[in-house]
């Protein structure tokens, strides 16, 4: 990897998808500045048991194929709509957009099996009394946000 490095993934990193791995480090050598992955529990490698979907369930993929990351950068609708463009040229296959995240705004990114790359799974994330939901992305962003 060109730009991550092992601890940066903590104790996930054993359980990282080999092609996760690859697409964030393209992503992060295109979006051109730092990428970090988000400090909140779960953004890695998660054991949910056989039965939960996550793309983050070790337990149920036998690895970790999501990552939930974020950037001091991503701080417009411009920045978001140009990481997302990465995002699916680079052919992650699932793509969450969240302005709502802290300490900055991010993107889950997986690579979930049973999508074809350029027409990922895509949401976004929004804040109602208090909890994070999950929402069509068009429904937060309009139309024009995600091409």
């Amino acid at each position: 990897m060109r730009h991550f490095v092992e601890s940066e993934f903590g104790e996930s990193w054993e359980h990282m998808s080999e092609v996760l791995l690859t697409k964030l480090d393209e992503f992060r050598e295109q979006v051109g500045h730092s990428i970090i992955i988000s400090p909140a529990p779960g953004a890695l490698a998660r054991f949910l048991g056989p039965t939960g979907k996550s793309q983050h369930n070790v337990d149920k993929w036998g690895e970790c194929r999501a990552a939930d990351i974020m950037s001091k950068h991503f701080e417009t609708d411009d920045h978001m709509r140009r990481a997302y463009g990465i995002a699916k040229e680079i052919g992650f296959t699932g793509i969450g957009v969240s302005m709502i995240w802290s300490p900055h705004w991010g993107f889950h990114l997986d690579v979930r099996q049973g999508r074809q790359v350029g027409s990922p799974a895509k949401w976004a994330y929004t804040r109602e009394e208090g909890q994070q939901r999950i929402v069509a992305v068009d429904a937060v962003f309009g139309e024009t946000f995600i091409a």
